[in-house]
C-alpha cells in the first residue's frame, strides 16, 4: 500500500524531547483515532493534552489540557475513553479522566493521591484504574495503587494517612517501596476473573474484587502494556512506549512469550491482532508481514482496511489520502495549527 504523511501533530511536537514528540499509542474511540505521547522520564511536556485525530473529516479535536506530562495507555470502558494519567504534573496528583460518546470530559479527582496510572478496565459493571499512590507519609512514599468506582454517593476509593488505613470502598492492600516495583502497569478481564500486572513480574486475580480476595496468577512481566483480550485469551507487551518490549499471551491459566523484539500491537477493527516489529514490519499473530510501517513508527492502528502509525516525529501516516478538509464546518472554533493541521478546539 501507499502512505501518506498527514503532517506533524502541533502539540505533540511543540514537546522538548525527542521521546515527547513521539505519537506512542493510537486509540480508536468514537471515529476518532487519540494519540497517546509525552516524556514522564524528562517530565515534559508540562501538561498533555487529549487529542483525536477525527477519521471522517481530518482534523484534530483538541479536547483541552490533561494536567499530566504523559499519557500513553488509553483504553475504552464502559462505552468511554479511559485517559489513564501516566505522570502527574509537578505539584499535583490526578488520576485520570473519562470521555463519553458526546464529547464530555470527567476528571477523576485528586484526592485519590494518584502519583502514576496505567491501567484501565471494566469489571462486575464497575471501572477500575490501577498505577501508584503518593503515600502522604514519607519517606515510603510510594505504593501500589488500584481503584474501583462504586457509583453515585460512594465514588471512588481512596487511601488516607497511616499505614495506610482504608476507606469503605478499597478492596487492595498495598505495599509500600522505593523502587518502581510498587507499581501497577496493566489490568484484563478473561471471563469471571480480574487480572492485575505488577511491577514486581507478578500477576495478581480475584473474582469478586473485594479486599482480601486477590490471588497469585500465572505469568507476570515487568511493565504489562496495553492489555488487549480477544476472546478468552490476553494479549499485552512489556516495556513502557515508546521503546521496544516482548508480546505475551495469557489464557487465565497459562502466560506465553509470541514475539520479541517489538513496539506496539493494536487490535484491529477486523477482530484481529496485529504487531509493530522494530524492523517497521506489520505482522499478524501467524508472523505474516501484512504491511510495511513507514520510517521511525512507534504505533499503529488498522481501522476498516486502513492502516494507521504514528512515528518518533510526531507525525501520523495512513494507507488512505487525508479526508478532504471542505467537510469541516467553517466557524471561530476551526483553526490551523503551525503545522497546517485544522483544529477544532471544544
Amino acid at each position: 500500500m501507499t502512505w501518506y504523511d498527514y503532517g506533524s501533530i502541533d502539540l505533540i511536537d511543540d514537546v522538548s524531547t525527542a521521546t515527547g514528540k513521539t505519537i506512542s499509542t493510537l486509540t480508536l474511540f468514537n471515529g476518532k483515532l487519540f494519540m497517546g505521547y509525552g516524556d514522564y522520564g524528562a517530565n515534559q511536556p508540562p501538561n498533555c493534552h487529549l487529542l483525536g485525530w477525527d477519521i471522517a473529516t481530518g482534523v484534530v479535536v483538541d479536547y483541552g489540557s490533561l494536567n499530566t506530562v504523559a499519557v500513553l495507555d488509553m483504553n475504552v470502558v464502559n462505552g468511554q475513553l479511559a485517559v489513564p494519567y501516566t505522570d502527574a504534573s509537578v505539584g499535583s496528583y490526578p488520576n485520570a479522566a473519562f470521555l463519553d460518546t458526546s464529547g464530555n470530559l470527567s476528571v477523576v479527582g485528586n484526592d485519590l493521591l494518584a502519583w502514576h496510572v496505567y491501567g484501565s478496565a471494566s469489571f462486575g459493571g464497575k471501572r477500575y484504574i490501577s498505577g501508584a499512590w503518593a503515600d502522604p507519609n514519607p519517606p515510603n512514599n510510594n505504593a501500589y495503587g488500584i481503584w474501583r468506582d462504586d457509583g453515585p454517593g460512594v465514588g471512588w476509593m481512596r487511601w488516607s494517612g497511616g499505614n495506610p488505613t482504608f476507606e469503605p470502598n478499597s478492596y487492595l492492600g498495598t505495599q509500600r517501596s522505593t523502587t518502581i516495583l510498587y507499581r501497577v502497569h496493566g489490568l484484563f478481564v478473561l471471563g469471571s476473573t480480574l487480572y492485575a500486572g505488577f511491577g514486581n513480574g507478578t500477576i495478581l486475580k480475584t473474582t469478586t474484587g473485594a479486599l482480601g480476595s486477590w490471588t497469585t496468577a500465572a505469568g507476570g512481566v515487568g511493565r504489562m502494556k496495553r492489555p488487549v483480550v480477544i476472546g478468552s485469551e490476553a494479549f499485552y507487551g512489556n516495556n513502557d512506549p515508546p521503546f521496544a518490549g516482548q508480546l505475551y499471551k495469557h489464557t487465565g491459566t497459562a502466560q506465553t512469550q509470541l514475539v520479541s523484539v517489538i513496539y506496539d500491537h493494536t487490535l484491529g477493527t477486523d477482530g484481529n491482532l496485529y504487531y509493530l516489529d522494530t524492523s517497521m514490519n506489520i505482522k499478524n499473530l501467524a508472523g505474516t508481514t501484512v504491511e510495511t510501517a513507514p520510517a521511525n513508527s512507534r504505533c499503529i492502528a488498522y481501522v476498516n482496511g486502513v492502516w494507521y502509525a504514528g512515528t518518533t516525529a510526531s507525525h501520523l501516516w495512513a494507507t488512505t489520502p487525508m479526508p478532504s478538509q471542505n467537510r469541516v464546518l467553517a466557524g471561530s472554533n476551526v483553526v490551523k495549527d503551525s503545522s497546517g493541521n485544522q483544529v477544532i478546539h471544544t
